[in-house]
């Protein structure tokens, strides 16, 4: 489940190893917290980046290896708490040595076409080593060959980090063990490490804003059947959960960044083009590759998680019909998928790009129906009461106010759709849940989604401004 607050103050008497092998903040802040408040009424175990030195999806490249040099993140285990118990370099050395693993350059081989089915034990590290490339990416269809040395990098780490969370769990007698994202290759594998002993894992991320950070028992922040408990869950602890839903679709309209950044901020409000008479049908398309890199637990089971199929089914049906179709690309889109931009061509003359100023929701209130593959546009055009529907797998595919497409004859009833969702106020239990759910932070104090300060210490200085600048530049967000 999402822990709630009061996890902090009733967890008491455990074990707990906390093993973070990744810089990024505001992650390693977060462990350094919870190392802090956990060691109060529990014995804490802390194994830092510094100590591990492995490679993960920013280390493993020449540039962000200097980067983290010239920064303090360098000594992070200097800013744990006295309390807990902190690992040297020279200690995890040691476990190293005695570890037996497999040559990676032997062991690995990406450019195999069943290199994400490949298991080291009970890790399925090809799975992790393609999430992690297709996230640094941003391509679903990256180069094998020119990320093989990379592929292999941090698979070996990835392997590496199964065997020594293991080690870690038995020397520390640990019943309970705290990671980071739990689905790239080196969080995988302390996870699937976790599974194969049977030992609990609490995964840590992003919360619903930038001053909170979320915990999941046993289970990473990806999975339909979570968020529909979650959502359920945040909805009976919050004072107001309607009213809480809805500031959450407000700010959303406003372009207002709240977990991370806003990606509408450069359309022009109100642009939206005139409406010709007939039935208008929208379709707004998601980031493939955020959805392709949670891995094995959404797997594919229509042809219309394909996002090209999906507009170009839903295209045709619409011009057999006389509707209009219109197909609206994510702000956010990387350029490796001009492969739908070339599909929505064929379908319509309609077709709005990425850097396109027509307005999101101007467009949203104009359609008749709305389709997207796994974007939040999907709640926000139920909550103003259009018919939305999901033509791939997402993570709210639980929600009760929206539809999915798997048949072309759901695509035919769609497109026809005139009622609005059978049960519209369920999407404000999802509202809720993303602009409610997290623990507030007490020692860390964010600056930006990327930056922030803890207990005072800037562990990004002096590079936290540059990064996060060149982030919001590339990206195109506010």
């Amino acid at each position: 489940m999402s822990l709630t607050p009061d996890f902090l103050e009733t967890c008491r008497g455990h074990k707990i190893l906390i093993i973070e092998p990744f810089y990024w903040t505001p992650h390693v802040e977060t462990g350094l917290e919870l190392a802090e408040i956990l060691s109060e009424q529990n014995k804490v175990t802390y194994v830092g980046p510094d100590v591990l030195r492995s490679a993960t999806d920013g280390t493993a490249r020449f540039v962000s290896r200097m980067q983290y040099t010239l920064s303090r993140k360098r000594t992070v285990s200097r800013y744990v708490t006295p309390k807990a118990r902190v690992y040297s370099r020279a200690e995890i050395e040691a476990i190293e040595r005695r570890l037996t693993l497999p040559s990676a350059q032997t062991f690995l081989d990406p450019t195999s076409p069943e290199f994400e089915h490949l298991k080291f034990e009970k890790f399925d590290v090809g799975m992790g080593v393609v999430s992690s490339l297709v996230s640094l990416t941003r391509d679903v269809h990256y180069d094998r060959e020119r990320y093989r040395d990379l592929a292999i990098a941090l698979g070996g780490e990835a392997m590496k980090l199964y065997l020594l969370t293991q080690e870690l769990v038995r020397a520390n007698d640990c019943d309970m063990v705290i990671l980071f994202n739990g689905r790239v290759a080196a969080a995988r594998g302390i996870r699937r490490a976790c599974e194969a002993m049977g030992i609990r894992y609490i995964v840590h991320e992003r919360g619903s804003s930038r001053d909170k950070y979320a915990l999941f028992d046993r289970s990473t922040p990806h999975l339909p059947d979570g968020i529909r408990r979650w959502a359920d869950d945040w909805w009976r602890i919050s004072a107001d959960p309607a009213a809480s839903g809805r500031a959450f679709l407000e700010k959303r309209r406003k372009n207002v960044a709240t977990g991370w950044y806003s990606f509408t901020g450069k359309q022009s409000v109100g642009n939206c083009p005139p409406r010709d008479g007939r039935r208008r049908v929208s379709f707004f398309t998601s980031s493939d590759d955020e959805l392709i890199a949670i891995g094995d637990e959404l797997p594919p089971d229509s042809p219309y998680c394909d996002q090209v199929h999906a507009v170009r089914s839903i295209g045709q049906a619409c011009r057999d019909r006389g509707y209009e179709f219109i197909v609206r690309f994510h702000p956010n889109t990387p350029p490796a998928q001009q492969d739908l931009v070339i599909a929505a061509r064929e379908v319509t003359p309609l077709v709005f790009e990425p850097t396109s100023e027509v307005d999101t929701y101007a467009l949203i209130d104009s359609s008749d129906a709305v389709f997207t593959q796994n974007s939040t546009v999907g709640i926000e055009a139920a909550a103003v009461g259009k018919p939305s529907f999901y033509a791939g797998r997402n993570v709210f595919e639980g929600c009760r106010s929206i539809r999915r497409i798997m048949s072309d004859r759901d695509i035919a009833e769609a497109t026809e759709a005139t009622e609005p969702p059978a049960d519209q106020t369920d999407v404000l239990r999802y509202a809720n849940y993303f602009g409610e759910h997290g623990i507030r932070y007490r020692y860390f104090e964010p600056r930006g989604f990327l930056s922030g300060t803890y207990r005072g210490c800037d562990l990004n200085g002096p590079l936290s401004a540059v990064r996060e600048f060149r982030l919001r530049l590339t990206r195109g967000g506010i």
